[in-house]
């Protein structure tokens, strides 16, 4: 390749590595990202994927971070993470080889800017063009969705990142003439792929496209080629570590953390209503993609459908397969892909960038050539660059703004409260109880007859003594807490911001226990 290319490459990653290091997250919101860190430090720790409490055995389920969900039965004190352990096995490895005590926090960056190289090169041996290889890493390190989650502590572009990273190696592999190195690099491949499904269970579905682009690039020769078999039994291995990692994990080998037993919630994961009319928690799924998607490229869609138009057929449906396999399992989701979740949708995004790199070297005929390539890089390059300042302000705002809330929170909860004392929380739970090491009731997990386990369970800590608290972090409050604590307790306000109230017996009930021996 010309050395003007490996400039450019270099220059693209250079930009990537500053940006995605510069708007690192540091200080998570909590909910699944609390979740992983601490499951990747237990495991560099030496300890199992649990979050374990006693009054979990006593008392009642509760006391834990809202990843962790699963129970076991003997072993009633801990909950067990409601994840796939592929990222947090990464980020375990990040913290046992690393000097530094941050490291597993730029994770994520360092996959981000991986996941760029590898589109490139999966550019140069699916679509043997530099110039659209660099055009597709170029517009996958700059589309916001993907910068968003590269810099905070998600598994779905590290999850993507793997998949991608196990193709390039297979079809690299698949170009050697020596059979040892076909072996190796098919074997690598297949183990990428594989710890890519152990991360998230869905990043498999990337097989199905994978396959019709092998059948149709080779026809009759696919299964003779060292590094698809090799790549084969990795796979198998991979499937059988699953199903095995379900079986001893979830109870069952096609049991996983979304089976109703392990909490998933009343209506189906994916059903058809959800596309054409709204989703249990939102609007309809399939618009949710089409905006998305459209917010991340806009009108480099359709140069991106001119590049699937000029593909030969296994390209073809290698990217346009990879699209629609995840794009149309998404449209069909209870969680709509937006906002938070557009994430979903990451593993679409380097096959949109590269069909957006090859439809803009599609080939003009004739002297008009020269000028469509300066033109469209030009236009290229301005569409990616022009709204980037916005996208590193909200990225940085994000930040700043979670490291206030929790400057502010932890003040707040060490300055009221006493050492062994509870909180009941929802959307502070895990900030509370990961960064202040403080005890918490994740009422969220209280599965049916809400008032009466709630009000038991805080009886419970009321007669040994232990001082409650609540938090009122969600408006309206998240299953009308308030209103049933205040109901059955004497709620003393104490700060404002956030509303944090301490729990108490009312009179009545006070005398009453009084005179209990």
């Amino acid at each position: 390749m010309p050395h003007m290319v490996f400039l450019c490459l270099a220059l693209i990653l250079t930009v990537t590595v500053i940006i995605y290091i510069h708007y690192t997250q540091t200080t998570v919101e909590g909910w699944d990202p609390v979740a992983y860190l601490y499951a990747g430090e237990q495991l560099a720790q030496g300890h199992g994927l649990r979050f374990c409490h006693p009054f979990n055995g006593t008392i009642g389920p509760y006391f834990t971070l809202a990843g962790f969900n699963v129970r076991r039965a003997g072993d009633s004190a801990c909950l067990y993470l409601n994840y796939p352990p592929g990222f947090p096995l990464l980020l375990a490895v990040a913290q046992r080889v690393s000097i530094f005590s941050h490291t597993a926090l730029y994770v994520p960056a360092l996959c981000g800017v991986l996941g760029v190289f590898e589109t490139f090169a999966l550019g140069i041996l699916v679509f043997n063009h530099p110039a659209g290889a660099l055009f597709g890493a170029l517009s996958l390190a700059l589309a916001p969705t993907y910068m968003t989650f590269s810099t905070a502590p998600w598994s779905d572009v590290p999850g993507a990142v793997l998949v991608i990273g196990g193709i390039v190696a297979l079809l690299w592999g698949n170009r050697q003439k020596q059979t040892s190195v076909q072996i190796i690099m098919g074997s690598i491949g297949g183990i990428l792929v594989g710890w890519g499904i152990f991360t998230r269970y869905v990043d498999g579905l990337i097989l199905l496209p994978l396959a019709a682009y092998l059948w149709l690039k080779h026809r009759g020769e696919t299964l003779q080629l060292k590094s698809v078999q090799a790549f084969g039994v990795c796979m198998a291995v991979a499937v059988l570590g699953v199903l095995s990692f379900n079986r001893a994990y979830y109870g069952g080998f096609l049991t996983t953390s979304y089976s109703p037993q392990h909490g998933w919630y009343e209506w189906p994961a994916f059903h058809i209503q959800y596309a054409i009319n709204r989703s249990p928690v939102g609007n309809s799924s399939l618009w949710a993609v089409i905006k998305t998607i459209w917010m991340n490229y806009s009108w480099l869609l359709v140069v991106s459908g001119m590049g699937l138009i000029s593909m030969r057929a296994p390209e073809r449906a290698l990217a346009l397969g990879a699209i629609l396999v995840f794009a149309g399992l998404y449209s069909f989701y209870a969680f709509p892909s937006e906002g938070i979740n557009s994430r979903f949708l990451v593993p679409t995004f380097p096959f949109i960038s590269l069909a957006i790199g090859c439809g803009l070297y599609s080939s003009i005929p004739g002297r008009w050539q020269r000028w469509w390539y300066a033109i469209a890089c030009l236009v290229f390059i301005t569409s990616l660059f022009v709204p980037l300042p916005n996208r590193l302000q909200r990225l940085a705002k994000r930040n700043e703004n979670a490291a206030n809330y929790l400057t502010n929170l932890m003040n707040v909860i060490e300055n009221c409260c006493e050492p062994e004392a509870v909180f009941l929380a929802y959307n502070t739970n895990d900030l509370i109880a990961y960064y202040g090491r403080r005890t918490t009731f994740f009422y969220r997990r209280i599965p049916s007859n809400f008032e009466k386990e709630l009000t038991n369970a805080i009886r419970a800590l009321l007669l040994q003594n232990i001082p409650v608290y609540y938090v009122q972090d969600a408006n309206p409050p998240f299953r009308d807490s308030l209103t049933v604590l205040q109901r059955d307790f004497d709620l003393v306000p104490l700060y404002t911001e956030p509303p944090i109230y301490r729990i108490k017996r009312k009179p009545e009930v006070e005398t009453i226990f009084s005179k209990l021996p």
